[in-house]
């Protein structure tokens, strides 16, 4: 699944790449001939972008955990202070 969609991404890329009229980043390297033609470069171009994916979910997840518990922080803190929170 996540293989797909990380060559989902590159296929979009490459579609607003070319709708703008911009060169790809392989065009005139010789690259997108290797790509195609070398199973190891694609395969490895596939565990980047599922690194990458990876990576962006545990950030997000950090991000969510570390908003979570300043939130708790503040419970707890106002419940230490005497205070109630909301009904």
């Amino acid at each position: 699944m996540v293989r797909v969609r990380a060559e989902m991404e590159s296929l979009q890329e490459q579609l607003k790449r070319q709708e703008k009229g911009a060169p790809s980043p392989d065009a005139g390297t010789g690259s997108a001939e290797v790509s195609t033609v070398n199973p190891l470069y694609q395969q490895s171009r596939d565990e980047l972008r599922k690194t990458e994916l990876e990576l962006s979910a545990v950030t997000a997840r950090e991000e969510y955990l570390g908003a979570l518990s300043e939130r708790k922080k503040g419970v707890s803190q106002n419940h230490a202070d005497g205070e109630e929170g909301p009904d």
